[in-house]
């Protein structure tokens, strides 16, 4: 019987990748992209933690990577969600659990992406978008498109409005920890010494250099994130929305 399953689960999946890759060639969309995810617990808002451990809200490109090898590798089973992107909780309120983030300029966060997708081989997520230029990538990926505010607060699916920049406001102005990856090193080096995490040195997994944006590029970022723009400004000038408990 088990053996039965299994089969019949392969097979559900070859299926439903089948229909997905065909509706995406025929519409240029990312349904099996996000079936993918979806299917690996990537982006998934719905996860349980206890009350005394954190959880870390890995947004893309903020130097997470780095941040869970060394959390993992202390084997300290405070710390939650590590080696995965995965955002608050929609089960785990944010004022009655820990949370921990790294928050990173949307231009610099959403060019590193493009261009880490860029450099990547053709099979790679969101590939052919990329290859057609950023404008598309934009329109394309919606990891791209305000993606701090899905994160902070678990609405990944619908496309980001007022309402949820007020609600990752409020969520953010919560949380257990904010880092900046501005000042990456020296503020992980601080967290991790809080929380007597042994560590020598700050590496970076991905460090890689490639040229910078230009003013129309920078432009165009903005137009597709300015929800982000607008909460890692507030961020930033410490104006963010006090939390209703």
């Amino acid at each position: 019987m088990k053996k039965l399953k299994t089969q019949l689960s392969r097979f559900k999946r070859r299926v439903l990748k089948g229909i997905f890759k065909g509706y995406d060639l025929v519409m240029d969309s990312d349904k099996y992209i996000r079936y993918t995810h979806y299917t690996n617990g990537f982006h998934n808002p719905n996860y349980h933690f206890k009350k005394d451990q954190i959880a870390f809200v890995h947004i893309p490109k903020t130097g997470g990577t780095t941040l869970n090898r060394m959390l993992e590798e202390s084997d300290d089973s405070r710390f939650v969600n590590l080696g995965i992107h995965k955002p608050v909780s929609l089960a785990c309120k944010v004022k009655n659990y820990q949370y921990f983030t790294v928050i990173r300029n949307p231009v610099d966060r959403v060019w590193s992406q493009y261009q880490m997708v860029l450099r990547s081989d053709k099979e790679y997520p969101y590939k052919k978008f990329a290859d057609r230029g950023l404008d598309v990538f934009l329109k394309k990926c919606w990891a791209v498109r305000n993606m701090t505010c899905r994160y902070l607060t678990g609405e990944i699916e619908t496309e980001p409005n007022d309402e949820t920049l007020k609600n990752a406001m409020q969520n953010l102005s919560s949380f257990y920890a904010i880092l900046s990856f501005q000042s990456f090193s020296e503020e992980i080096s601080e967290f991790l010494k809080e929380h007597k995490v042994p560590f020598t040195a700050i590496p970076n997994e991905r460090e890689s250099s490639y040229a910078q944006p230009s003013e129309t590029e920078i432009e165009l970022i903005k137009k597709y994130n300015k929800l982000d723009m607008t909460l890692f400004e507030k961020w930033s000038n410490k104006d963010l929305i006090t939390a209703t408990v």
